[in-house]
């Protein structure tokens, strides 16, 4: 509250410089909070590997989820970004041997199906542009290289889909040992 007092305040500074004061002001207090409660700050010794592996495919999953919406639509890499729940429940399928009944499958389907029907991602389905005549950004749009661009943003989308569920599955695993 008192941070988010002081960012209000700061209309004169840009986006980073604010997050900056938040941080600077915020990590000093939640160390202390730590400390004073007892903790370790890096977690106990025998499952800091773990934590740095959860951390390591967050950062990841946000570095492509960056360049996925910098070199493709962004509402088309969201929607691919929604699938991180289908790969979930694959990954838990694969690395926790979870039993997938026939009403999971079902709702797998359903979920992809809605993802792509419902959005309607440009890479599959064609938009017409029906309120404006935009010749010249099309003849841009069409490009190789463009197109390339998006394919690469589609798999770094994909690739911050499976890093998503796959940190999913190690925030899983982590609460089952009682990290």
């Amino acid at each position: 509250a008192f941070t988010t007092m002081l960012i209000k305040r700061a209309h004169l500074l840009n986006g980073s410089e604010q997050l900056f004061i938040r941080y600077f002001l915020q990590i000093p207090i939640m160390y202390l909070i730590v400390k004073c409660v007892g903790q370790n700050l890096f977690g106990p010794n025998e499952s800091r590997k773990m934590l740095a592996i959860q951390a390591l495919t967050a950062v990841i999953c946000q570095i492509c989820t960056y360049f996925a919406i910098i070199l493709m639509d962004p509402s088309d890499s969201k929607t691919i970004s929604h699938t991180s729940i289908i790969i979930t429940a694959i990954l838990s399928r694969f690395i926790f041997r979870e039993k997938l009944s026939i009403i999971h499958i079902i709702s797998l389907i359903m979920a992809f199906s809605g993802v792509v029907y419902i959005t309607q991602p440009s890479f599959i389905f064609k938009k017409m542009d029906n309120a404006l005549n935009l010749t010249s950004l099309n003849s841009i749009s069409n490009s190789s290289a463009t197109k390339s661009y998006e394919n690469l943003g589609i798999l770094f989308a994909f690739g911050s889909a499976i890093r998503f569920g796959f940190s999913r599955i190690i925030v899983r695993s982590n609460a089952k040992k009682n990290i």
